[in-house]
């Protein structure tokens, strides 16, 4: 095995061990439970990381809002925020603050996408 497919391979493991609540789980809580996960996710989307280039990153559980799963490679850290004002006002990226650029392997190439950086957390060494 060469040294990306154990990459690959060690990442996929430690990504498959993440739990989080399926939506149906989420469709059958309480208004109270409701209201304390909601309380939890805006606490995580708060919680400030500071990312460097070379970064291995990940969404933080249940802040995922794209396409990719991850994990990803910090590839820029942008000085101001891009805005998506071309999204309708009703969507939820609407005026979303794009302020890192993340790199990922998608069907074998690496491609890069800019991501707002509050749902993403490092991937912790092992």
């Amino acid at each position: 095995m060469n040294f990306d497919e154990e990459i690959s391979r060690s990442l996929k493991e430690l990504f498959s061990s993440r739990s989080e609540p399926e939506n149906t789980e989420v469709v059958k809580m309480t208004m109270e439970e409701k209201r304390q996960y909601l309380r939890e996710k805006l606490d995580l989307l708060n919680t400030v990381h500071t990312f460097e280039v070379g970064d291995i990153v990940q969404y933080k559980p249940g802040l995922k809002n794209k396409k990719g799963d991850g994990p990803f490679i910090v590839t820029e850290l942008l000085e101001s925020p891009t805005f998506d004002k071309e999204s309708p006002s009703g969507n939820c990226y609407f005026m979303e603050p794009l302020d890192i650029k993340l790199g990922e392997i998608n069907d074998g190439d690496f491609v890069e996408y800019h991501y707002d950086s509050r749902r993403f957390e490092p991937v912790e060494k092992s």
